[in-house]
């Protein structure tokens, strides 16, 4: 059986290079007599028909305590996980529940749960794992263990880069009074426990002294749709560990804005603060208190950012990394906010956040929390990589970004002026099946018979343009390494241009221009 990528990795060689940016399989122009053509590919697979449920039994690796109790040690084990969706919870799961003989349980083991509100959150590569309040019994440096196994569990497929540890919506830190930030994790396999330890006790020393520490803070950026925010981890110098410096800090770090994200700064915050953040602590909770001059209105006017945003902003970024903040109070001018419209967001726009007594919770703002996904759209003849703010937990759906793919270039992406790559009318309604192929990590997908109509109507360039926005959309999915396109529950013969639509399609990069 011949299969397509074959050809196209054949394409490789002198002969096909010529006419790669021409067809994604095999040369449009007519061959002369004698000449050797590839036949059609085929495949196979069958068409699905709906969304299938595509979970997978994968090995990863989980890092747990070694027998001696010296340094985490990965152990392989079988998860089942969606392909579709980030792994972080499923990973954290199975950390939680080792019961194997190549290394120890976590102290405490008992307690680790996730909470049952927002348990995990994965933004623009940064995971927020948020446990339940009985892990609260653990000693910190047993919870400084359970982080960094944690970061060097979810951060193995590369997919993820940093970590962030939460209990019942809290940072806890890293001492028993809560003053010393424990910021974000990434992987480290190079430190064993005592080192790990050590660089903890490091900051704690560095607070308890009122001296300059660096930490890595994750901040949240309002994205430029104003539909929520995205996540971008940054170490920061803090002159010392005291919440109201620290908050000031992490004020000024959003006002610089983000470097990686396609977001946007917040107008400079420190200067609007009528005086220094505080925080007053009730009913066993501690509060940090922001209040800012009237004249932040007008600059969030002039920057387009809704009040919504960058109230999801300032309660996401300074409940992530101040240790112990439960939540936090906004005031402008006297005014406190005591309750907000969610403006524009993808779930629930137009619905009153309530704040009692003025206190923003973490928990009220998680609709807010995007990722980013990267779609391509036409410039001339080439494609070009956008990249657009969705809700995080979509940002590996093919269903979803087919919808995003119909829905064409918009104002807030990270690129403008870009033509559609599908035509107008197509929606994910003419998705008719979506699955993917255990064997091969073939994405398979099954179209209407009238979207073959379609791609036959177009020029020869319009419909190859339009099936390598699908795969090298949907291929920026590490998981998904091929496409494999049905039409009415049957492949296609080729284009008129002689486009094959048979066999399987490999992401073209050299149909991409940056």
């Amino acid at each position: 059986m011949k299969k397509k990528y074959l050809t196209k990795k054949a394409m490789l060689s002198g002969i096909l290079c010529a006419c790669l940016t021409l067809s994604g399989c095999v040369s449009s122009v007519q061959p002369s007599q004698g000449q050797v053509t590839l036949p059609p590919s085929y495949v196979s697979y069958t068409a699905p028909t709906g969304d299938s449920d595509i979970r997978r039994d994968q090995t990863v690796k989980l890092y747990v305590p070694d027998a001696d109790g010296i340094r985490l040690v990965p152990v392989e084990t079988t998860v089942s996980l969606n392909p579709f969706r980030w792994y972080a919870q499923e990973l954290a799961e199975a950390l939680f529940d080792y019961e194997g003989a190549e290394g120890q349980q976590f102290p405490g083991y008992e307690s680790l749960f996730l909470n049952n509100v927002n348990p995990v959150e994965v933004s623009c590569g940064i995971a927020t794992v948020n446990l339940n309040t009985a892990a609260l019994s653990l000693s910190h440096e047993d919870l400084y263990t359970i982080f960094q196994a944690l970061a060097n569990t979810l951060c193995q497929f590369g997919d993820i880069h940093g970590v962030n540890l939460l209990i019942g919506g809290v940072q806890p830190g890293i001492d028993v009074a809560s003053q010393s930030p424990a910021g974000t994790l990434s992987q480290n396999l190079t430190d064993d426990l005592s080192a790990l330890w050590a660089r903890a006790a490091s900051v704690r020393e560095a607070a308890a002294a009122n001296r300059r520490i660096t930490s890595t803070a994750t901040l949240y950026f309002p994205a430029v749709s104003g539909a929520g925010v995205l996540a971008e981890a940054r170490a920061l110098v803090f002159q010392n560990a005291s919440i109201p410096r620290l908050a000031r800090t992490l004020l000024e770090a959003l006002s610089e804005g983000p470097r990686e994200v396609h977001a946007k700064a917040v107008p400079y915050l420190a200067d609007l603060l009528s005086t220094l953040p505080s925080v007053s602590e009730s009913g066993g909770e501690r509060i940090l208190t922001l209040r800012f001059n009237k004249e932040l209105t007008a600059r969030l006017q002039e920057s387009g950012i809704p009040l919504s945003c960058l109230a999801a902003s300032l309660c996401l970024t300074m409940t992530t990394f101040l240790p112990g903040i439960n939540g936090v109070t906004v005031y402008i001018g006297t005014e406190r906010l005591n309750s907000l419209t969610q403006e524009g967001t993808f779930q629930g726009a137009g619905t009153t956040l309530a704040f009692p007594a003025g206190v923003m919770r973490r928990s009220l703002f998680s609709v807010y929390v995007l990722g980013e996904c990267r779609l391509y759209f036409a410039s001339g003849d080439s494609l070009v990589e956008v990249r657009r703010a969705v809700p995080w937990h979509e940002t590996l759906s093919p269903r979803y970004l087919i919808q995003e793919l119909c829905q064409g270039s918009r104002y807030d992406d990270s690129v403008q002026g870009l033509s559609p790559t599908l035509p107008e009318d197509m929606s994910d309604s003419h998705l008719l099946g979506v699955t993917l192929s255990a064997r091969d990590s073939v994405l398979i997908l099954n179209f209407s018979s009238d979207t073959l109509d379609r791609l036959r109507a177009m020029d020869g360039k319009a419909a190859r343009r339009m099936l390598y926005a699908m795969v090298n959309t949907l291929c920026e999915n590490r998981r998904i390494r091929e496409t494999c396109f049905f039409f009415g529950g049957k492949q296609a013969a080729a284009l008129d241009d002689g486009l094959e639509l048979s066999g399987t399609f490999l992401p073209n990069p050299t149909i991409t221009r940056k």
